[in-house]
């Protein structure tokens, strides 16, 4: 999902994740900030004072065997995770800030250049 500040991205991925949450499933999140609680969701706040990157965070993760990772408002991040779970068969929610998916598109060939 892409848009500019406001325009309900957050909120957007938010309601998906609610919805596709199921007490058999393993949906886990990196976020910084956490805005919203999500009961039965593993959700953890990146902190690179710690070295609690987005890309430590996606890459534990995926040593958990989740159904579904998400990563919020962190295109490089985005683009790590869409590379592992592309090789591991699993679902990928992301945010970007941008104003058009063709930017962000962009964005994400030109870190795999």
């Amino acid at each position: 999902m892409t848009g500019p500040t406001g325009s309900g991205k957050t909120t957007t991925l938010y309601s998906a994740l609610a919805e596709i949450n199921d007490p058999g499933g393993n949906i886990s999140t990196a976020e910084d900030p956490i805005e919203y609680d999500l009961p039965g969701v593993t959700q953890i706040q990146a902190n690179p004072a710690i070295d609690l990157t987005f890309a430590n965070i996606l890459r534990a993760f995926l040593r958990q065997d989740p159904g579904v990772c998400s990563s919020a408002e962190e295109i490089h991040a985005a683009a790590l995770a869409g590379g592992m779970v592309d090789l591991k068969g699993y679902a990928a929610l992301t945010l970007a800030l941008g104003y058009t998916a063709v930017e962000e598109v962009t964005s994400v060939v030109s870190i795999a250049d």
